[in-house]
């Protein structure tokens, strides 16, 4: 028991930053610590965009069952019109979470635009400043490749 506890302890000090938290240790590999920064900014933007949203609903609901003295004064539809408008800010939650993740989050939007891609090539559609561009860099590639097979030709002829 004493031997299990010790390891734990010396497993702990290397974890630790002069604190009782614990830490992660930074990776010498720059795309994880970038992927890792990337995370805990998604993580916090939906946080603090789930507190901001819920916030007032939950303090409207709160002076509504405990604080009716407050509302004394109001008339029945301004009461009813604050819990509307409370509950709506609290529902906008599931409006900004995908607009965070396509914001913060790279898979994301990479996904996003494979799906769109994907989409509109199975339909037929295509923009037609991307279709004119792709256009050219295709045309750019044949005749690069038809370079190399005439020098290759040539090659093994001469």
């Amino acid at each position: 028991m004493y031997a299990k506890n010790l390891s734990m302890r010396t497993h702990a000090k290397e974890w630790t930053n002069s604190s009782s938290f614990y830490f992660r240790p930074i990776s010498r590999n720059e795309a994880t610590n970038r992927r890792r920064r990337r995370t805990n900014m998604l993580m916090a933007g939906i946080t603090i965009t789930f507190f901001t949203c819920w916030t007032p609903y939950v303090v409207f609901n709160y002076i509504y069952d405990f604080r009716k003295s407050l509302l004394d004064g109001w008339r029945k539809s301004l009461v009813e019109l604050a819990y509307a408008l409370c509950l709506l800010c609290g529902l906008l939650t599931s409006l900004a979470n995908p607009v965070l993740y396509s914001v913060l989050n790279e898979g994301f939007r990479q996904a996003v635009g494979d799906l769109i891609a994907k989409t509109t090539k199975r339909c037929g559609w295509r923009s037609r400043a991307g279709g004119r561009e792709q256009e050219q860099r295709r045309k750019e590639n044949r005749e690069a490749a038809e370079a190399v097979s005439d020098a290759d030709e040539e090659r093994a002829l001469g």
